[in-house]
């Protein structure tokens, strides 16, 4: 799901400051949690969205049925510049944005299915299905 909200992000030239995660329990058990996260500096990056998201997560979640997990980005903004920082190399954010600029245009012309983590392809991985649906419905 993070992936493809940073992607998301970046067809559309975006960048978010704040990371909302949210559990749903089971009908049974009922309940939950729902919390934002303010970023340090602005991102469309996947990795930083993820480790927000598991931030939450660790703090939060309870040894209880899950049934519905939901992810939100605020504080979108344009994506203007690249902001540098003091404590990570400056190659590491071009690379990574390389990298993510290959892999935009490799799913856009083969499909979002076409490149996968290798997490992805364990039998109870959702991401493939994920993929073919536009908010939950079927894209074809």
């Amino acid at each position: 799901m993070c992936n493809r909200l940073a992607k998301r992000l970046r067809d559309n030239k975006k960048v978010c400051n704040i990371v909302s995660f949210g559990i749903g329990y089971s009908k049974n058990t009922g309940g939950g949690f729902h919390h934002s996260r303010k970023l340090s500096e602005s991102t469309a990056s996947e990795n930083i969205i993820y480790e927000s998201c598991m931030c939450i997560f660790n703090n939060f979640i309870e040894d209880l049925p899950i049934r519905k997990v939901s992810i939100a980005l605020g504080g979108l903004e344009n994506n203007n510049y690249v902001q540098l920082n003091l404590f990570e190399e400056n190659e590491t954010i071009v690379k990574e944005d390389k990298m993510n600029t290959v892999i935009d245009s490799i799913t856009k012309k083969f499909g979002d299915n076409s490149l996968l983590k290798a997490s992805s392809l364990i039998e109870y991985s959702t991401i493939k299905k994920r993929n073919n649906t536009l908010g939950g419905h079927n894209k074809y």
